[in-house]
Formats: C-alpha cells, structure tokens, sequence
C-alpha cells in the first residue's frame, strides 16, 4: 500500500505570516518508531517544510515550524500515546506555544519569523514524501489565522464551528467507514483520503466517528 493520510490541497490560506492556531484532537495509538511522521505540511527539512510533527520513540513527539532556513521545534517531553489529547500549535505576536489538553507545554518560542509558504498539500496522518506513516486517529481538525489561546484554557467539549477566521475545519461526525473529508470551512477546500484513512466508529471524540489511519497502506 501507499500509506493513509488525508491530503488538503495546497492554499495560501495556510500561509501564516502572522498570528496562527493549527489544532486537533489525536489519539496515537500505541508508541510509533522514532522519526514516524505525524501530520504536516511539505518535507523534512527546513528548507521545504512549514508545519511538521514527528514522533521521538516512546509515546513522545516534536512539533515544529520553518521560515525556510530556521526550524522552530517544541518537545512537550509527554506521552501522548492511547488517550485521546488536544493539541493546538499557537502563535500570537511574537510567542510560539504549543499546548496539550489546554496547557503549555515545553519552550515558548519568541521571534517574529513567518512560517513559510511551502508549495505542497497538508498531510494527517503520515508525510507522503518521507513515506512514513502512523496509526491513530484524528477529530476535529481546525486551522486559523489568529491566536485562539494565548494562556492555559480548558479545551471545547463540544465540536468547533467555522468563523471568520477559521481557514480549515475538519469534523468526522459521519457513515462508519466513509472515504469522503469535507472541509466545513466557508473556504471548502478540497480534501483527499488516500490508502486506508476513513472515517471510523471504532475511537469517537465527538459525534459518531473519528478519523483513522492505521499506517498499513491500502
């Protein structure tokens, strides 16, 4: 198989120069080998990468942005592995936070780089370039051109809603098994399930299904 993930066409809504939340629920299921990629946009270097999240071994995962020359990387130095957790990658001004389950975690970034515009599609659940995948699954699915959280918050109990400023937003609240991903954004990109990745009843955050990749291919 060619690996599961999710593919959301390349935009220049994805292109934050300024203030950004990119969050979602995961559930990583189990501790994916070192260097397993997560979700991201582009490749593995910081010349051609703007968002990346990869796995450090033992449940433990980097979560990282690039100008082009400089690579922004947070180690929460947490396990995230079988529960499901709220991530949200933040930057508002000149701080870069990440925060699980509505707190910060490891080092505030500060600089006032933009994160740079990469001309490739946002990928969940794996990085079809390093062709390395994950099992888990994904709710909720949101991106933003504003810092929704600038300090500790409790995370939403109920699924989010499009706004002005919401530029991506990915429920999975749909038919068991289903192959079709539909961006609730007003911007509706287009959104392509590729191998296995489906929605799924098995693990739900919220409504009837979540999103699954089980990192085998099709």
């Amino acid at each position: 198989g060619t690996g599961d993930l999710i593919s959301v066409t390349d935009s220049d809504d994805f292109a934050f120069a300024g203030d950004y939340t990119v969050e979602f629920w995961s559930y990583f299921v189990g501790t994916p080998p070192n260097n397993a990629h997560c979700w991201g946009q582009g490749g593995n270097a910081a010349s051609n990468y703007a968002f990346f999240c990869r796995s450090e071994g033992g449940g433990t995962y980097i979560f990282g942005t690039s100008n082009g020359s400089t690579q922004r990387i947070i180690n929460p130095g947490i396990d995230l592995s079988d529960a499901w957790h709220h991530i949200a990658m933040v930057k508002s001004g000149t701080s870069q936070k990440l925060y699980i389950d509505g707190t910060q975690r490891g080092s505030v970034l500060t600089h006032s780089e933009p994160v740079q515009n990469v001309s490739a599609p946002w990928e969940f659940g794996g990085n079809s370039i390093q062709s390395s995948y994950i099992e888990a699954y994904f709710d909720e699915i949101r991106f933003s051109n504003t810092a929704r959280y600038t300090a500790n918050f409790t995370p939403s109990t109920t699924a989010f809603t499009t706004d002005a400023n919401t530029k991506l937003l990915i429920h999975s609240d749909t038919t068991d098994d289903g192959v079709t991903f539909t961006d609730s954004s007003s911007n509706t990109h287009a959104i392509t399930a590729v191998g296995d990745a489906k929605h799924s009843a098995a693990k739900t955050k919220f409504g009837s299904s979540s999103i699954l990749f089980d990192g085998t291919g099709d």
